[in-house]
């Protein structure tokens, strides 16, 4: 794993349960995001906008691509800053390959099943 390499975090709002006991256990920290002198201790940060920031900063925004697998390429530009450019590139390939295989076996049932979906919202009183 490269999670050692993480240092910052500029949201407590994080998915992965490794990056949330990293923070808890103190190994990672808590940085203001709009504080561009804390920024630049890191040798890189992220930020989900293409607009120019500044030499440490990389933009990551692969919700901007229109398909699966356009988002999951961006693995490989994250591997770059790893170190991890062959297992970032093994692990898309793996990806791309499952995903042309589903996508291929649900064009293949979508010629002949056709589902009926509800959509139900349930609420308790």
């Amino acid at each position: 794993g490269v999670l050692e390499n993480l240092k910052g975090i500029t949201s407590a709002q994080v998915a992965s349960q490794c990056v949330l006991q990293a923070y808890a256990s103190g190994n990672v920290q808590l940085v203001n995001g709009t504080d561009a002198g804390k920024l630049s201790q890191f040798r890189a940060h992220f930020v989900s906008t293409d607009q120019d920031r500044g030499c440490n900063f990389a933009a990551y925004v692969p919700s901007e691509e229109d398909t699966p697998l356009q988002r999951a390429e961006w693995i490989k530009y994250l591997g770059t800053f790893t170190n991890s450019e062959d297992r970032a590139n093994a692990v898309y390939d793996a990806i791309k390959t499952n995903y042309l295989c589903l996508s291929k076996a649900a064009a293949a049932l979508s010629t002949r099943f056709k589902p009926v979906v509800a959509w139900v919202e349930f609420t308790e009183v």
